[in-house]
């Protein structure tokens, strides 16, 4: 008889459920190519869509629409590399007011978005920057 999916979840307990976790080498350019290991960690769905969904914005009276690749990449960055981009030592050793200072600070753009990347793969939550949206689309947002 096969076990239905209620009762087969309810055979695991909520410390039996991992986030994944990789190594990630990547040389930074503005520390003279140095390769650094980043520890990534997995997000949570929750995460990834509440990133994801600050990709776009839409002013509700005007209809105009935004996009934005800078506060989506840290908060990716801080979720998925929190031994680095959440570290205190190192934001107050930099002397930076905020965490998307150091991300600014020690990261080039492509540095921050191929990071980004790696943690949204790691995620399954894999980004396609390049959007086509139609007139249709639009209207129907």
């Amino acid at each position: 008889m096969a076990e239905n999916i209620v009762s087969k979840l309810l055979s695991f307990d909520r410390e039996d459920i991992e986030r994944q976790k990789k190594t990630y080498p990547m040389a930074l350019s503005k520390l003279g190519g140095e390769v650094f290991q980043f520890e990534l960690v997995e997000l949570s769905a929750a995460q990834a869509c509440d990133i994801n969904d600050k990709r776009m914005t839409m002013n509700q009276g005007t209809g105009e629409m935004s996009m934005h690749t800078f506060e989506p990449t840290v908060m990716t960055l801080m979720a998925g590399c929190p031994s680095v981009f959440r570290n205190q030592d190192l934001r107050k050793h930099y002397s930076c007011a905020g965490f998307e200072d150091l991300v600014d600070l020690l990261l080039t753009v492509d540095e921050a978005k191929k990071l980004a990347d790696e943690i949204m793969k790691l995620s399954g939550a894999e980004v396609d920057a390049d959007y086509t949206l139609t007139d249709d689309d639009v209207k129907n947002s």
